[in-house]
């Protein structure tokens, strides 16, 4: 908060932090950190609401202070821009935050129990590499979503940063999603409340085999 009021005190101005859409995740969880974790002045902080890529440009552009960005998106702008630094990871702007997820529709579930389970059992597996040899997962990253866009050193060195991490186990994502879902409301992006057990289904993983 100290930063941001002495920006404002020398430029005389705010500062611009970019991130996604209102409702969204990386939105939720900077004003979260602004407001909540840091109590940041709202005089001081303007947040930028842009799309993915454009939060990107931006940053690469200096067109504005700081941003919410995500692996591998961050490894690539500090290539190009070494100057720029990493100053909080998910879990300090919103504790436990849920990010991306994998998800089944319930008409789907209800008729392939069987391969959804052996999704998950891929899951962990998945997981374990993942957080166990980067170096070794790099490469199916980049086949299958780098697509060639990416560099394999690129990718690699985003699978190995602060600001990746995986978790398979859904159960401790759930107070957390209700806890975000909460703050979503006070924010005024969620009119109410919903229930959200019903979209939680532990059971698979904890039938999956541990991977070794």
């Amino acid at each position: 908060a100290e930063a941001f009021r002495s920006y404002r005190a020398v430029t005389g101005r705010r500062a611009r932090l970019a991130t996604q859409p209102p409702g969204s995740v990386p939105n939720t969880t900077l004003q979260y950190w602004l407001w909540e974790q840091i109590k940041a002045d709202r005089a001081d902080v303007e947040v930028v609401a842009t799309g993915i890529d454009a939060t990107q440009q931006a940053v690469l552009a200096d067109a504005v202070e700081g941003a919410t960005i995500r692996e591998p998106a961050l490894t690539i702008v500090q290539k190009r821009n070494p100057a720029i630094r990493l100053i909080a990871v998910g879990d300090e702007l919103f504790p436990g935050q849920p990010g991306s997820v994998v998800a089944v529709s319930g008409a789907f579930l209800a008729r392939n129990e069987d391969k959804v389970q052996g999704l998950v059992n891929g899951l962990v597996r998945a997981g374990a590499l993942l957080t166990r040899d980067p170096d070794r997962a790099a490469p199916h990253v980049a086949a299958n979503l780098a697509k060639g866009i990416v560099d394999l050193d690129t990718i690699r060195a985003a699978l190995k940063s602060p600001a990746s991490k995986f978790t398979i186990d859904p159960r401790a994502i759930i107070a957390p999603t209700k806890a975000m879902q909460d703050y979503q409301v006070t924010l005024g992006s969620l009119k109410e409340a919903v229930p959200l057990d019903p979209l939680f289904e532990s059971r698979f993983f904890e039938k999956a085999p541990v991977a070794t």
